[in-house]
């Protein structure tokens, strides 16, 4: 996989662990159009290779010795790159105190063994905003968040190349705010993550679906690589009574080709409860996955 200017998506959401059989759903990858002028982005992250994983192995196993197992396995499937989750809550645990212990060895495990990384800027730290909680899905104070932010990316500047910022802020799960306020969230991201890193490549703003609403609310200047997460279980591939391959992908299509000229797509199936045999729903997808010619990636989501 390569991350160049403005043609890179990723897709992160399940938090399951990685362990040892596939299952599997794939990105969409959609290629931003004319590049403007900006400083070089990171080399090619995971080579020529197109398919990488959500791992979060540096938050999901403990880091006393325990993270040695999921990393082999994650390296046994022969994915190149890798997307590992850098929570505020879990680097800054307390105002003014980082812990980087998990954080350090899941990545260079990875790097060691020649696995590439995307990192996840995500979550509001609960001290931030004065909860008990560990993390909140508010918008986060955008001074602290920009520390939290530089910290990160100057830290690991050496070793993940490309960040995504923040986890399907449409989806009021991960997100209790407005478009307006990711929106700001994802330009003071930018371009703090430039200021530590100005060859970094940033993924924005990894939405759920093909919310117009939402992207018409983005900064389109602010991100190198649109991310659109279409991570949606059978029953949704059929959305308001239209065939989702008849008129979604299209109007996938003409949303980006309106705004950007050009695009690429994947899509796919979760193998739980699917209704048909889970080897028919995954040949179909790598068919018609081998009939997207232009497409550069594709992310499965998790293994187990």
């Amino acid at each position: 996989m390569t991350f160049r200017r403005r043609d890179v998506a990723v897709r992160r959401g399940d938090r399951a662990p990685v362990r040892s059989a596939v299952l599997a759903v794939v990105i969409v990858l959609t290629l931003l159009g004319p590049p403007q002028p900006r400083p070089a982005l990171a080399a090619p992250v995971g080579g020529a290779s197109r398919f990488g994983l959500v791992a979060d192995i540096g938050t999901r196993h403990p880091c006393d010795g325990q993270q040695g197992g999921p990393v082999a396995t994650l390296a046994g499937t022969g994915a190149k790159w890798a997307m590992e989750e850098f929570r505020w809550d879990w680097v800054q645990p307390s105002p003014g105190t980082f812990t980087w212990t998990c954080m350090d060895r899941a990545v260079n495990d990875e790097r060691a063994r020649g696995i590439d990384i995307v990192g996840l800027l995500d979550y509001t730290a609960g001290w931030a905003v004065g909860s008990s909680a560990p993390l909140a899905y508010v918008p986060p104070p955008l001074d602290l968040w920009r520390a939290y932010v530089t910290q990160t990316v100057a830290r690991y500047k050496d070793r993940v190349q490309a960040w995504q910022v923040w986890n399907e802020p449409n989806n009021a799960v991960f997100w209790q705010g407005t478009k307006e306020q990711y929106a700001q969230l994802l330009q003071v991201t930018y371009d703090t993550i430039k200021q530590a890193d100005p060859g970094a490549t940033v993924l924005g703003p990894a939405i759920t679906g093909v919310d117009e609403a939402w992207l018409d609310a983005m900064p389109w200047d602010k991100f190198d690589a649109l991310a659109l997460h279409l991570y949606v279980p059978p029953a949704a591939l059929n959305d308001q009574g239209y065939s989702y391959y008849a008129q979604g992908l299209p109007h996938l299509r003409d949303v980006v080709a309106r705004r950007l000229g050009q695009f690429i797509r994947g899509h796919g199936w979760p193998s739980g409860s699917i209704g048909s045999p889970q080897n028919w729903h995954v040949g179909r997808l790598c068919a018609i996955r081998s009939s997207l010619r232009r497409a550069k990636a594709s992310a499965w989501l998790r293994v187990r």
